[in-house]
């Protein structure tokens, strides 16, 4: 059973769109599996969400952090 700690940081306006800030904390048991810092979330319409560009992001143009925990599944 995963069970989620969210928390709503804050919330902002910007014409029409709504966006809320989160973090969460992700359990197997008591087991922490993950955590998010710094979530960003928004409420778009239909005509918004058809007319972007998705997600804007090349994993030949990332650099993971050589020093980032891995855990096992």
């Amino acid at each position: 059973t995963l069970t989620y700690d969210i928390h709503v940081d804050g919330h902002a306006k910007t014409g029409d769109v709504r966006l809320f800030f989160f973090h969460y904390d992700c359990y197997v048991g008591d087991r922490l599996l993950i955590s998010v810092r710094n979530g960003q979330a928004g409420f778009f319409t239909d005509e918004e969400l058809a007319g972007s560009h998705g997600v804007l992001w090349e994993a030949e143009d990332d650099d993971p952090d050589p020093d980032a925990r891995l855990d096992p599944a």
